[in-house]
């Protein structure tokens, strides 16, 4: 509100991505629905489960859950490219492991710039020189010194991408010292992602029964986001109500598109 504020608005309304989502799906319709928004994008799912279309719009339930986008990609990194850059390697004359926590820091890009201290340059060049994969130990410390970090993280976002049309992607990253060609299938990713897929489904159940409604009185579900176009979970949304009742909705502009209408709605008021 503070940001809104110093922007020079003076009318602030607040609403909830997924109802805001409801609005753009609103206009297709002609008829009253009851609705489950699965706004799915980078950061969070957030659900809600409404009845449109009529003289009132009624929110019946809302719930979400801190898992999406970035979540899958720090998934990919952990469980996939991890040894490239060091991880199972040794270090020193007793082979003793190469330190976890130094590639364990690659699964978050802000922590990254944090391993560019001098001890930990030390320990690197000790592994690159006595280790027993010293060109793996160099990737890494060109990936914390020259801030490869992002470069990195947008070579998983588009092998994941690649994932939702295709059954097979290759990650690719080429900078100093840096030379990765990984081979990532579908269903390698959905083994990776397994555990959150479960949590989600258990998410969207709760969402549903707190509405009061059952599955089959949900008239249409509302996908939105990102995220949301992962065929693991658009088979989960059609396992659980239908793959005929699945609607996409401006992948990564149906909130903003509802809140444009709530905004031309509270005009008129």
């Amino acid at each position: 509100r503070a940001a809104a504020e110093l922007a020079g608005f003076n009318d602030i309304v607040f609403e909830l991505e997924p109802v805001a989502a409801a609005f753009a799906y609103e206009r297709s319709i002609e008829h009253p629905q009851h609705i489950l928004v699965f706004d799915f994008g980078g950061g969070t799912l957030d659900l809600t489960v409404m009845r449109v279309g009529g003289r009132e719009r009624d929110v019946l339930a809302t719930g979400g859950i801190d898992i999406a986008g970035d979540t899958f990609d720090r998934q990919i990194i952990r469980y996939r490219l991890l040894d490239h850059f060091g991880r199972g390697t040794t270090i020193g004359e007793r082979g003793l492991p190469f330190p976890a926590h130094l590639t364990a820091a690659l699964t978050e890009w802000q922590e990254i710039p944090a391993l560019s201290t001098p001890k930990t340059l030390r320990l690197l060049d000790e592994a690159q020189r006595t280790g027993n994969h010293p060109s793996r130990v160099r990737a890494l410390e060109s990936l914390v010194v020259n801030n490869y970090g992002f470069a990195l993280f947008d070579a998983v976002e588009r092998g994941k991408r690649d994932l939702s049309k295709g059954y097979s992607t290759v990650m690719r990253l080429q900078a100093q010292d840096i030379d990765i060609w990984h081979l990532l299938t579908r269903a390698q990713f959905e083994m990776i992602i397994t555990d959150h897929r479960r949590e989600i489904e258990a998410r969207v159940r709760d969402t549903v029964r707190r509405s009061g409604l059952r599955h089959d009185q949900i008239d249409a579900v509302v996908r939105t986001g990102g995220s949301s176009q992962i065929p693991t979970f658009i088979d989960l949304l059609g396992g659980l109500f239908g793959a005929q009742k699945l609607r996409l909705e401006n992948t990564f502009s149906g909130v903003t598109a509802g809140l444009a209408i709530r905004a031309w709605e509270l005009d008129r008021e």
